[in-house]
């Protein structure tokens, strides 16, 4: 069964290099504005968001390039706020997109929030639907989506339909593909139904809207 997608990894050690390289210069960057903040008098009153626009992919799953699956070592990045009325070092546990930061920037700096744009998700943990957070890429001959609602994911083709199942509560790593599985196995997958198919492959469809 074929993968989607699979490229020739580059050298592991020439992307790690470049990679910490990148990230000293940001980290650099970052204490500069820090810094000079804090010599105006205004980190104080500051609200401060460190993130990244995409993760890196070191050949977890045979790739070494940015942009060519959504395996969650391009998908997860940091999210770090700090500021008035934020809680010093609580962490939230739930999935959220970057869509909702500017919003989330604009209420804690007091300014009007984008309407119909979600930002309380950000900040405390969310509730049945809106703990679904998507994302969607193009490379090559795929045309990937994928919806993550906690703790599965599903990944899918939208050319030909091919997908992908994982549990992530159990397979952080994305390495047991449920719906694979379950073709391996000669029962029915995610394209032909639930007939055959296990219970905990049931619930992971189910909980991604694949199901009633």
């Amino acid at each position: 069964m074929r993968e989607i997608p699979e490229s020739r990894p580059r050298p592991r050690s020439r992307s790690s290099r470049r990679s910490t390289t990148r990230t000293r210069y940001a980290d650099r960057r970052l204490a500069e504005l820090l810094d000079a903040l804090e010599e105006r008098g205004a980190l104080e009153n500051a609200v401060v968001a460190v993130t990244a626009d995409h993760g890196e992919a070191f050949g977890e799953h045979g790739d070494c390039f940015r942009g060519s699956n959504l395996y969650d070592e391009l998908l997860r990045v940091p999210l770090v706020l700090v500021g008035p009325g934020l809680e010093p070092g609580a962490v939230r546990g739930n999935p959220v997109s970057l869509v909702g930061l500017r919003a989330v920037l604009l209420e804690l700096g007091g300014a009007a929030t984008d309407p119909g744009v979600d930002s309380e998700s950000l900040l405390h943990p969310c509730q049945g639907q809106s703990c679904a957070t998507c994302a969607s890429t193009r490379w090559r001959r795929h045309d990937l989506a994928s919806v993550l609602r906690w703790p599965f994911k599903l990944i899918r083709d939208r050319r030909d339909g091919f997908s992908r199942v994982f549990d992530l509560s159990r397979d952080p790593g994305e390495q047991h593909d449920l719906a694979t599985e379950q073709a391996e196995r000669g029962t029915a997958g995610p394209r032909t139904g639930a007939r055959g198919v296990d219970p905990e492959t049931v619930e992971a469809l189910r909980a991604l809207g694949y199901m009633e």
